[in-house]
């Protein structure tokens, strides 16, 4: 695992070797992240009361 932003962005990250998870990919992270946008986003404009929401 990798930190992606910040003061120790690159910085490598080392699990316990007995850990019982693998880490998530950066495409999977990318995925969720989108997803997750989307939906603040519409929160964002249906509180504004923009009906131009995505």
């Amino acid at each position: 695992m990798r930190i992606i932003t910040g003061k120790f962005r690159g910085k490598q990250l080392h699990p316990p070797v007995n850990l019982p998870v693998r880490p998530t990919t950066d495409f999977a992270k990318e995925s969720l992240f989108n997803i997750h946008r989307k939906y603040l986003l519409r929160i964002f404009f249906k509180r504004r009361g923009n009906s131009n929401s995505h």
